[in-house]
């Protein structure tokens, strides 16, 4: 398994999400390594090992590097002797994206042929695209999806067209004029994704290259789009099936002004890809529309709670200090210019509402100007980045979260929220509607009903109290073993009897 975080080194909720599926893989039966480019302290638990590839590489008696820049011949990985160099250019994966191009060896890894097909992974290749058996939602109909997905989040008849077009217009552009956050933006863990993310994943690249030859897998599972050039890599020496778990897509973090060399990655990664894990219907529903995917290769596994860190308080009571909390990165997907405009309207008749915005980006000082224009800069409290035990004390402090994302994929804060007690106002533009459908719902765009949410939870106490309990139902029927099941249930599909992921199999030889 190949990720970009998991705790304690993580910027956000796909640490944490990568944390629990992983130790549900496990608990059922799988042998998961999950390799980082970097993870100085390993974790070693039961069936499930977390490394880092640069230390795995050290370990093995490899120099340590920096980023290759040309792919090594035979005798050249034998002998340890790799040519490297450094880049001081910025990229992070959360943010807009700079000018920088893509490395023509990302960009040949896609262009590439597979060397070996075992097993009967090739015919099951040329079987799961386009038309896989396993629907999104595994209704028994056209009809059934169409009414349990797409009704939910108002796709209509246009949106195909309206994909289809921005999809010419991205492909068509040379690259993204986007500009980049810097990397303290990210807080305590910004180092996690380099100074340089371009140089990070072609560094990725090399070093899962070199993990192919001596660790044999029966599957890999990749976490976004940073992993998937190290997944298509490491597939092009040893032909083991890619499955792509998409926690988020360049339109959930750029709306219409994407990077396209990042587009580019994801839609031929989608392409190539065995299968395809969205964390919700909504995101699924993007995958298809907007990168060309046909839905049958793609299935919903839900988050769930980060069962290391629930605190499950109580309701918040009456004589709490009336605060509004936005917990999420200060950027255009999470929609804070919207929470501060209703902030405004909520101010002018509570006028002790308190609002309190956690979190980085690359919209921080926007938002501090905003602020000022809206005359609530008194009102409003920026604490930047936040580590867990300290969101944890501030939301039991608070009476309501606002989640007023633009486009959300799924939304792990709303149920860490829940779990502490606090009800939510969820943006409709989110996958974690689909679970909370008890929760407050509204348009991100439509500031006065946010308001008037807003307003209702602050000042009626028992229908906050109603919204806990009810989401605290609804968070309880999730499991992150349920979509453990559902992922082996789909890996099994790919893999000869021989390699069932299920087996035990030692440390080191098989697993995913």
């Amino acid at each position: 398994m190949l990720g970009w975080e998991y705790p304690p080194r993580y910027a956000g909720g796909l640490g944490k999400a990568c944390r629990g599926f992983s130790q549900a893989l496990a608990r059922q039966g799988a042998q998961v390594h999950f390799v980082l480019p970097t993870f100085p302290n390993r974790i070693s638990e039961e069936r499930l090992e977390v490394v880092g590839a640069r230390e795995c590489l050290i370990e093995a008696g490899w120099p340590d590097t920096e980023t290759p820049t040309e792919v090594p011949t035979e005798v050249q990985r034998k002998a340890g002797s790799i040519t490297h160099s450094k880049s001081p250019a910025e990229l992070l994966p959360y943010g807009r994206a700079p000018e920088t191009p893509m490395p023509e060896h990302i960009r040949k890894i896609f262009e590439s042929r597979i060397f070996s097909t075992p097993g009967n992974f090739g015919k099951a290749l040329r079987d799961a695209d386009p038309e896989p058996s396993v629907s999104v939602t595994e209704a028994s109909s056209a009809d059934d999806y169409l009414g349990t997905g797409y009704e939910d989040h108002e796709f209509n008849e246009d949106t195909e067209a309206v994909a289809a077009s921005l999809r010419e217009r991205i492909l068509a552009a040379p690259l993204s004029e986007a500009q980049v956050p810097p990397p303290e933006l990210l807080g305590a863990n910004a180092e996690i994704y380099g100074k340089n993310l371009w140089s990070e994943i072609e560094k990725f690249c090399f070093s899962v290259r070199q993990l192919a030859e001596f660790h044999e897998v029966d599957v890999v599972h990749a976490h976004d789009w940073m992993t998937f050039p190290a997944a298509f890599e490491y597939q092009r020496i040893t032909g083991v099936p890619v499955f792509l778990h998409v926690h988020a897509t360049e339109y959930d973090r750029s709306g219409d002004v994407l990077n396209s060399d990042v587009f580019r990655i994801e839609r031929e990664a989608f392409n190539r890809a065995a299968h395809i894990f969205a964390v919700s219907k909504y995101t699924a529903g993007i995958i298809e529309r907007l990168y060309g995917i046909h839905r049958r290769k793609i299935s919903v596994l839900y988050n769930a709670p980060d069962e290391a860190t629930q605190t499950l308080l109580t309701a918040p009571d009456a004589e709490r200090e009336p605060m509004v909390i936005f917990l999420g990165r200060m950027t255009f997907q999470k929609g804070p210019d919207h929470f501060l405009k209703a902030a405004a309207l909520v101010a002018e008749v509570i006028p002790e509402a308190r609002f309190l915005m956690i979190g980085t980006g690359d919209l921080n000082e926007q938002m501090r100007a905003l602020a000022h224009s809206l005359g609530i800069e008194k009102r409003v409290q920026f604490t930047g980045f936040m580590n867990p035990a300290q969101v944890d004390a501030i939301l039991g402090q608070s009476k309501v979260l606002v989640m007023p994302s633009i486009s959300e994929p799924f939304g792990l804060v709303a149920l860490e929220a829940i779990h502490n007690g606090i009800p939510v106002i969820l943006s409709k533009q989110s996958g974690v509607r689909e679970v909370l459908s008890r929760a407050l719902q509204v348009d991100f765009w439509d500031h006065e009903k946010l308001a008037d949410q807003m307003i209702a939870a602050l000042r009626l106490p028992e229908l906050s109290k109603q919204l806990v309990e009810e989401g605290m139902a609804q968070v309880r029927a999730l499991s992150w073993d349920d979509s453990a099941i559902k992922a082996l249930h789909t890996y099994e599909r790919f893999t000869t009897p021989a390699g069932n992921v299920r087996q035990k199999a030692p440390r080191g030889s098989h697993g995913n």
